[in-house]
């Protein structure tokens, strides 16, 4: 038979090769203290895992297929020795449905010790479970929450009961990237009451979307969003440096006290319904920003759906006045807005390298109906990017003054 690579326990779930059975009678005969930092048992770790990121990957069908198997938190126990330099985690899938000892499996995906990335993806749990988790990491960094569908507690689990996994030294985070589905921004309260599981005094980056999985259109931003967000901003002593929104409806008037955060992007759908909703809700943010704030960078950055990009007559961005892109406009000229950068960028949601993607129509709409004052106003601070880096050179004589089109790495 053949015996299991390192690789072979990275990949547990879908992609899984050998029993978890397989794997821990493979492991069992070894002594973990004996073996330094660069072997394993099957062998010498490869130079390009000791160097960089190793990523544990737990994929369940969501069945509890995984989460059922009697050797998966025996296995989970072993990987966690400090000589295994695992230090991302990826958790996909797993449902509280389908555990019959749910706080057992939790407790096996807790107390990792070189975890500094976390990504819970997908899951049912509750929002206890996750905190435990986080808690229970004490190197951790970055951590990322996508679609999960949160599980209530039970009543004797209370806020109150909490925190089971609480630790006297938190993690402290310096990125925190939170993407739900409609009605899931149960997200936003895995830092309230007294009890945190991470310090988040340090937040660097702070990513708030709808679920990019879901279609955009679905996902809310209403009040209870809005203040929920400006309620976890209110907590931090400094604010993150970085502050992305996107991806949502607009279904609010509220707005955002951004005045203390340096770098601000908000991912706009081009062929959203609401899309002057957006404008709106942005004009009303930028208005009421005040004379005092520490704001140097702000992009907005479009999201374009070739495919139904391409369907839109040619003349549909001709001509298209708005009065918010207007008062938009108008207020990103005030005096006390002197950017660092004022940038316009392009998404592609289904990207197709073997075409060349024709931005004219949009680019042309931002500079000559959207923002035509703030790139005067501006000058070399006003920039567009294509995220993908293609070459859209030929829609350069739509707007006179723009010297390139300049490719650049955005934040994460």
């Amino acid at each position: 038979m053949t015996s299991p690579t390192f690789q072979d326990f990275l990949e547990l779930g879908l992609k899984q090769k050998f029993s978890c059975k397989e794997l821990v009678h493979h492991i069992l005969p070894f002594s973990f203290p004996t073996i330094q930092m660069d072997v394993w048992p099957v062998g010498p770790i490869p130079y390009t895992y000791r160097s960089g990121q190793i990523t544990l990957s737990l994929g369940d069908t969501g069945l509890g297929i995984l989460g059922t198997d009697p050797y998966f938190l025996e296995l989970l126990k072993l990987l966690k020795d400090e000589c295994i330099p695992i230090n991302t985690m990826e958790i996909c899938g797993f449902d509280r449905t389908y555990t019959q000892n749910s706080s057992t499996l939790i407790s096996g995906f807790s107390s990792f010790p070189h975890i500094c990335d976390l990504q819970i993806l997908e899951v049912q749990w509750s929002k206890d479970d996750v905190r435990d988790i986080v808690a229970s990491l004490p190197n951790l960094r970055f951590l990322t929450l996508k679609g999960w569908r949160a599980w209530e507690s039970s009543p004797t689990q209370g806020a109150e009961d909490w925190p089971h996994g609480r630790r006297d030294h938190p993690p402290h985070l310096e990125s925190l990237r939170l993407l739900f589905d409609d009605g899931e921004t149960i997200l936003l309260d895995l830092f309230d009451g007294s009890g945190y599981p991470a310090n988040v005094q340090g937040l660097e980056m702070l990513t708030i979307h709808g679920n990019e999985s879901e279609d955009n259109d679905t996902v809310s931003c209403d009040d209870v969003m809005i203040q929920k967000i400006q309620a976890f901003l209110d907590l931090l002593v400094i604010p993150p440096i970085y502050i992305s929104l996107g991806n949502f409806r607009i279904e609010t008037r509220l707005i955002l006290d951004v005045s203390k955060i340096e770098a601000l992007c908000f991912k706009i759908p081009v062929c959203s319904s609401d899309l002057d909703d957006w404008a709106r809700w942005l004009a009303d943010i930028v208005h009421a920003i005040p004379v005092e704030n520490k704001i140097k960078e702000f992009m907005i950055e479009f999201e374009v759906d070739w495919y139904m990009v391409s369907e839109i007559p040619p003349d549909a961005f001709t001509g298209r006045e708005n009065p918010f892109w207007a008062s938009l406009d108008r207020d990103l000229c005030r005096p006390h807005m002197r950017f660092e950068e004022l940038s316009v960028k392009f998404y592609m949601q289904h990207p197709d390298h073997e075409k060349l993607y024709d931005l004219g129509q949009i680019v042309s709409w931002i500079c000559v109906h959207c923002l035509p004052r703030s790139r005067s106003f501006h000058g070399s601070a006003f920039k567009l990017f294509d995220t993908l880096g293609n070459d859209i050179k030929f829609v350069l004589p739509f707007f006179p003054g723009v010297l390139q089109l300049t490719t650049r790495l955005s934040y994460p």
